[in-house]
């Protein structure tokens, strides 16, 4: 990302918010009359000109001003925005979390509040069998082209998915594949294990690399499939007064489709992040359907341990300085919450 001069990340912050604000394609003439930019509008138009091939901004029509592109909301989301405080909306969320409800009502509440609150859709998802471990992986020949891959749980459990192979593989290559993956697994719970990259294979012939490869997705599959918990979405009707959507129903229909899809969901807002809220803008979301929406989430616990995400998606014209610190605290208020209702 290459760094703006302080003048051009003022001209940036201002298109921002501007077409936050307007969903309009701002002008030079408007930034010279709004902002202390201490240039004239021909200087303006300049910058806007050089930003657009540099990628910050877009230029909808020839005619037309400039929105920001992906690239540009990345830009402000990582440099320039301000978080807002948000004191109605914090007070509203400790309401929730600080009454008598169960943890269901708890979720269901907090994301219907949520929705409300940023007038985006708001998605939570939890996760279930959170004490739940791999003791072992074994792989097994079931035919030339076709192995039987079996995973032992802490519970005593077996599941078994079967996993594409290669003819030249031995029971030899089977088994040292199957220590390969018990020893990264063993002891792994299974949320934490649905998100790790399998182990290196240099050991084994390229073939057997291949097979753990596929079998280790297939494992990761199953880790994500069994600690899947409750998946709640509120808010969807939010996009169909968004202008964005209302001239491009065709894309309207794609997200909302997309939306009803458990996994696309689960995957929009499980990613893993560091510390407080994740940001995913355009492009950087899958598929393509969501790649006009920006996902911003965060992770909520009891008391150590990951117990879920709660996440806003709206339109990458998002007012991300207001709601970044919504989704930060409503994830703290659920973790304060279920910890303290677990005892």
């Amino acid at each position: 990302m290459t760094d703006l001069s302080p003048r051009r990340e003022h001209i940036l912050r201002a298109v921002v918010v501007e077409y936050v604000d307007t969903a309009e394609p701002v002008t030079s003439s408007l930034l010279v009359a709004r902002y202390r930019l201490g240039v004239r509008t021909a200087t303006v138009r300049r910058e806007l000109a050089e930003m657009s091939a540099q990628g910050y901004l877009q230029q909808p029509h020839t005619s037309a001003g400039r929105i920001p592109s992906d690239a540009g909301y990345r830009y402000y989301v990582d440099r320039l925005a301000t978080p807002e405080g948000a004191p109605a909306a914090e007070r509203a969320v400790r309401k929730i979390a600080g009454g008598d409800r169960g943890p269901g009502e708890l979720l269901d509440e907090t994301c219907r509040l949520l929705a409300r609150l940023t007038q985006y859709v708001s998605v939570l998802a939890t996760h279930r069998q959170r004490s739940t471990w791999v003791r072992q992986v074994a792989l097994t020949g079931l035919t030339a082209e076709r192995t039987l891959m079996a995973v032992v749980l802490s519970t005593g459990l077996v599941e078994s998915r079967v996993v594409e192979s290669s003819v030249d593989l031995s029971p030899k290559d089977l088994r040292k594949v199957s220590e390969l993956m018990t020893a990264a697994a063993d002891g792994k719970r299974l949320r934490p294990l649905s998100k790790q990259s399998p182990p290196p294979a240099e050991s084994v012939k390229p073939s057997a690399r291949a097979l753990m490869g596929r079998a280790w997705n297939a494992l990761r599959t199953l880790c994500r499939s069994l600690s899947d918990g409750r998946l709640v979405t509120e808010g969807t009707l939010y996009l169909l007064g968004l202008p964005e959507f209302r001239r491009d129903m065709g894309t309207l229909a794609e997200i909302l489709a997309a939306l009803e899809d458990a996994d696309v969901v689960r995957g929009m807002i499980e990613r893993p992040a560091g510390a407080g809220p994740s940001v995913t803008i355009g492009d950087e979301n899958e598929p393509d359907a969501l790649k006009r929406l920006a996902v911003i989430a965060d992770r909520f616990y009891v008391n150590d341990e990951e117990a879920g995400a709660i996440a806003v998606v709206g339109p990458t014209r998002m007012r991300y300085d207001r709601t970044i610190p919504i989704v930060r605290h409503a994830a703290s208020a659920l973790s304060d919450t279920l910890t303290r209702q677990a005892g």
